[in-house]
């Protein structure tokens, strides 16, 4: 609806209002939403589920192209009703095939065999049954901990990184580097194709090592590449950076949710992660506004990815510190009749 709005815009308001309709749109049909159905879904391989289904926007990268020739021989107006009718024959179909949980059909996450005693359900709703699915923290425990907290302040500054380093790696390697638009452009390159292989190896190597060691890591390798690329004189150390960097966020990218969901269960994953996402949207916000602020101030970048090392560095601290909170005591449901 959003993109047919868009395709009839003739002023501001009208812009403005498309916009929002598809940045609705957007969110509820995101990371967000996507993550938890997975969580449900997978206990054991949850990093390398995580990792396939992120793949997913790397690979919408490769449209633009097309967008781009269809908005040189058509126009934008008639690109904009395309996206929306393609919206609707292909993602619709498909987002009616996702199933919220498990335990609805009388399945177990990962393939496992249901428990003797456990039945189908059936139907087709969106609560997730069974005592596996229920069990855990309940959201305002959660928040009462200490290490929902860390987690989330990790990774929002593990995030504050990510959009400091795209939003001035380029005005940063032309103007106090002297290198080109175009070789800048290609370091970008370096940096997402680099995360896009490792983000998938992240996957893997997460369902089999500490998700919280390796994210306090990863941290180190956040705050390395940025005093790396401070530090920089040459097109050497800017490739050295962005090979680091990308390894860092490749292999911290799939650990984020799960890691949540193993300290506090399922029982109120959703929430939870809305929580968390204020928290990391806040780092995503904050980072490249700061680095462009201390740009302007200073009046050298380096000073900037030292902010940002800073940053990173607090962050391995705060992943270094969250240890598994205790699961809450509860009295033992009364049996059925």
């Amino acid at each position: 609806m959003g993109f047919f709005l868009f395709a009839l815009v003739d002023n501001a308001t009208t812009f403005y209002l498309a916009f929002i309709i598809m940045a609705l749109g957007s969110g509820l049909c995101g990371f967000l939403t996507i993550n938890i159905v997975l969580i449900n879904w997978f206990e054991r391989r949850r990093s390398t589920a995580i990792a396939l289904s992120a793949t997913g926007s790397s690979l919408a990268g490769l449209m633009v192209p097309v967008v781009a020739w269809a908005l040189s021989q058509y126009g934008w107006r008639a690109t904009a009703i395309v996206s929306g009718v393609l919206l609707l024959v292909i993602g619709l179909p498909f987002a009616q095939m996702i199933r919220q949980a498990p335990e609805q059909y009388g399945l177990r996450p990962d393939g496992a065999k249901p428990a003797e005693g456990e039945e189908a359900t059936g139907g087709h709703g969106h609560g997730a049954t069974g005592s596996a699915a229920t069990a855990g923290f309940t959201a305002r425990e959660a928040l009462r901990t200490p290490a929902f907290w860390l987690l989330a302040s990790g990774h929002g500054l593990a995030l504050l990184s990510v959009s400091s380093i795209a939003a001035h790696l380029i005005p940063y390697v032309v103007s106090q580097l002297g290198m080109s638009v175009e070789l800048g452009a290609g370091m970008i390159a370096v940096l997402t194709g680099t995360s896009v292989v490792v983000h998938l190896v992240g996957g893997f190597i997460g369902d089999r090592v500490n998700r919280r060691l390796l994210a306090t890591l990863c941290m180190v390798g956040h705050t390395v590449g940025s005093l790396v690329l401070a530090s920089a004189m040459d097109t050497m150390a800017v490739v050295i950076f962005a090979i680091v960097h990308a390894t860092a966020w490749g292999l911290r990218g799939p650990l984020m949710t799960p890691l949540r969901a193993d300290y506090f269960g399922r029982r109120a994953i959703a929430t939870l992660e809305g929580f968390a996402a204020m928290v990391t949207t806040a780092g995503l916000t904050a980072g490249p506004l700061a680095a462009g602020l201390i740009a302007d101030v200073t009046g050298d970048y380096r000073h900037s990815f030292l902010f940002v090392a800073s940053m990173t560095a607090i962050g391995m601290l705060c992943f270094a510190f969250a240890a598994r909170p205790t699961p809450p005591r509860r009295p033992p449901e009364p049996a059925l009749a």
